[in-house]
């Protein structure tokens, strides 16, 4: 309630309210506490404290809530299902259950089908530790590279692989002359064919061979595939040019191929390796 009178009182005015709970005092402008009967439209002054314990529009929380979801949420950035009580990722307590213990900071639970919302126990095969989920990874696409131009291919327009023949147009006819200076570097595990482009400067001979095709210099931020995982085969053919997110979203694409034909039954999954 009001403590004196509002009559010729403006809006703006500050008067003193008194909470019809606790009998706190407070000196607030009359618009707001005007504002705050409207909206909660019970007609009585509360303080911010008692505000929440008088509340009777409040939104409902848990199993009563419309927008209850068995108490799990997504996580933007991982694509995971979560546990909001608790905050631990879905997938690794179910496993834990599983076995009957807790699962160590190191191990990590891999999707066989890829997909993250798949959190049945026969879809869940556990790492050691983060180097051996990144080689199975690693296996998805070497063995993806070996069904190219069988079971899947290459879409240049979409710059991805998918498992629908895509038609691609031959451009053999376009030679280059292989510089004398020519030598070969490992570079991430990889073996790359490099040349010398000035006094102790040089660069892949994919990108030398993007370079002539197009008649102009690369710019930092775009990269040059090689579209069947050979890195020595730098074929005019073989390389397409793409930026860094697309270079990513096309080797991400290669593993989901693999999960698909993984769920139609083309490829299997044997202690740890995908096999066709």
């Amino acid at each position: 309630m009001i403590k004196e009178s509002i009559k010729n009182k403006r809006t703006r005015d500050i008067i003193t309210k008194i909470c019809d709970s606790c009998g706190k005092e407070e000196r607030k402008a009359l618009s707001q506490v005007l504002y705050s009967r409207n909206r909660k439209k019970i007609g009585k002054d509360y303080c911010k404290e008692c505000c929440y314990k008088h509340r009777e529009h409040g939104q409902k929380v848990g199993p009563e809530s419309p927008y209850w979801k068995n108490g799990l949420s997504i996580n933007p950035t991982s694509g995971y299902l979560r546990i909001n009580k608790t905050g631990e990722y879905l997938h690794k307590y179910l496993y834990s259950e599983f076995i009957g213990r807790k699962l160590t900071r190191k191990e990590q639970v891999h999707h066989i089908d890829m997909d993250k919302l798949n959190n049945e126990i026969k879809n869940f095969f556990l790492c050691q530790n983060k180097s051996n989920h990144h080689k199975i990874h690693f296996q998805m696409e070497k063995l993806g590279y070996k069904l190219l131009k069988k079971y899947i291919w290459y879409d240049e327009r979409k710059k991805k692989y998918i498992l629908d023949e895509h038609y691609k147009k031959n451009i053999n006819f376009y030679i280059i002359e292989r510089p004398t200076a020519c030598f070969k570097w490992r570079s991430n595990g990889k073996k790359y064919n490099f040349i010398y482009v000035s006094y102790r400067k040089h660069k892949t001979y994919s990108r030398y061979v993007i370079e002539k095709f197009l008649n102009r210099e690369l710019k930092k931020y775009e990269m040059v595939h090689h579209i069947n995982g050979n890195t020595l085969d730098d074929d005019i053919n073989n390389l397409d040019l793409l930026t860094k997110s697309s270079h990513r979203n096309a080797h991400n694409s290669l593993q989901e191929c693999i999960a698909e034909l993984y769920k139609r039954g083309t490829v299997k999954f044997i202690k740890g390796k995908y096999v066709a």
